[in-house]
């Protein structure tokens, strides 16, 4: 067996099937890190047969995504994460399919009925990080905001996983104040309030 294969996965390779289909073939505790951005339900056909997504209820895609979920759980390693990108939809009667059952123009807050029962299966919830799009698409709506973030979840499988904050923090800078700063912020003070 080459190097680059473990069992039944070939690494530095992209897959083209379900994502069960590529989880299943995957040795348990194997994975370090999911990133993962599923198809948003009822939003665009990406023209394959069982494709995710375009479920007629919204809980059959939520059911979907715990399914893929669950076997997350055991490809990952007890110290890995999982980042979880989730965007949002209506409850509106389009075509032949009814967003729910919830009144017209409600939200139906799937990122976090995801989340929701991401925590019922055992997940840890560590944050909910907000995507905020500065360039966000435009709607045609004028009787709510339009919809300028989406969702990034944060979840683990234990309390002791790796996590690496400095990687990603900003540098602080402090500015240096003098003496002399200090003595002209104090002049400028006297100044003002005379």
């Amino acid at each position: 067996m080459p190097e680059s294969t473990v069992l039944n996965i070939e690494l530095n390779k992209i897959y083209q099937e379900p994502c069960n289909t590529t989880l299943s073939k995957m040795p348990d505790k194997f994975l370090d890190s999911v990133v993962c951005s599923p198809p948003y339900w009822q939003l665009r056909d990406y023209g394959y047969p069982e494709q995710w997504g375009l479920e007629p209820t919204y809980q059959e895609y939520l059911e979907h995504l715990w399914s893929m979920m669950d076997l997350v759980w055991l490809k990952l390693k007890d110290c890995g994460t999982v980042w979880i990108n989730l965007g949002d939809t209506y409850s509106t009667q389009s075509g032949k399919i009814q967003k729910g059952n919830l009144p017209q123009k409600c939200l139906l807050l799937l990122p976090h009925r995801f989340a929701i029962g991401c925590i019922d299966r055992g997940w840890i919830l560590r944050n909910d990080v907000i995507w905020a799009k500065r360039n966000g698409m435009p709607e045609s709506v004028t009787d709510r905001f339009s919809k300028k973030h989406e969702y990034f979840f944060f979840m683990v499988k234990s309390e002791k996983y790796h996590f690496d904050l400095d990687a990603i923090r900003d540098k602080h800078i402090t500015p240096i104040i003098t003496d002399r700063d200090r003595k002209n912020e104090d002049y400028e003070k006297e100044k003002n309030v005379n």
